[in-house]
């Protein structure tokens, strides 16, 4: 997930919890954040919690501490933990879609970037942005200035959501920065691939903040933390690529104009594909 950085309200130091999530602040920013004045778009299947109510989130944070009490084995408890967020927590996938302002607008800066780059390539996508001068740098730092001056500037939200976009962007580029060695490797770096990564963390970081950390006990070895973020990884990562699969064309046929359609319909359907596993679980 990013930092090691243990949340300061987190009795069992965890380094499954970015830094900039604060156990003291999360219940605060959820009911500040969200109102039914931002979610007035659902339609009539969706189901709004009461912002009031810090108990919304009772329910997923009792089967998420069930999960992680076990070391991240108890993968039934996962599936229900998620499922019940979206579902129940959040109201219902939309709803939950609609909590992800910062991290959409970033993964539509990403989209928008490297559609760019796999299309006119490096050089003329820098030409589009009028910063032809970072083009003599090394390739790792000409990311990092795009993501930073592209990607990362004036995003809106609150100070959680807007940290949990900027972590998972860096840690999208340094999963790209591994795996490339020139230019041309930039140029042909799937798109889907970076979404998937940057979309995976988001809504894990998001998670995490909302029932991962308030009465959670995490497990005090290393190799039990890293054992319960794969196991979340693999299942949010699933579902990303479900509804990436379902919503992005492979061949990089993207207008601007579609892009943030595009960007919200995979955050939506990929909650959706959450609540859906987890009913499934339930049901067997």
């Amino acid at each position: 997930m990013g930092t090691s950085t243990p949340n300061k309200g987190q009795k069992n130091k965890s380094p499954l919890v970015p830094s900039f999530l604060d156990d003291d602040n999360s219940d605060k920013e959820n009911n500040q954040k969200q109102s039914p004045d931002e979610i007035n778009d659902n339609n009539n299947q969706e189901v709004n919690p009461n912002y009031t109510d810090t108990n919304r989130f009772k329910d997923s944070r009792t089967n998420f501490s069930r999960f992680a009490s076990s070391g991240g084995r108890d993968t039934n408890s996962l599936k229900k933990a998620l499922s019940q967020y979206v579902s129940s927590a959040t109201g219902g996938s939309k709803n939950a879609a609609t909590r992800m302002k910062s991290s959409k607008i970033v993964a539509g800066r990403l989209l928008s970037l490297f559609n760019n780059i796999n299309n006119k390539g490096l050089t003329d996508t820098l030409k589009t942005y009028n910063l032809d001068q970072l083009a003599s740098q090394p390739i790792n730092q000409i990311l990092t200035d795009l993501i930073n001056i592209i990607c990362l500037k004036d995003i809106t939200g609150g100070d959680i959501d807007q940290g949990i976009a900027r972590d998972s962007a860096f840690e999208t580029l340094d999963e790209i920065c591994s795996k490339i060695d020139n230019i041309e490797d930039l140029e042909r770096y799937p798109i889907h691939t970076i979404l998937e990564i940057f979309i995976t963390n988001t809504i894990k970081d998001r998670v995490i903040n909302d029932i991962g950390l308030k009465e959670i006990k995490y497990p005090e070895k290393t190799k039990d933390i890293d054992f319960i973020e794969s196991q979340l990884d693999y299942f949010i990562e699933d579902a990303v690529e479900k509804s990436l699969s379902k919503h992005l064309d492979k061949d990089n046929h993207i207008t601007d104009k579609a892009i943030n359609s595009i960007i919200n319909s995979i955050y939506e359907s990929s909650f959706e594909v959450i609540r859906i596993l987890g009913e499934e679980n339930e049901s067997l």
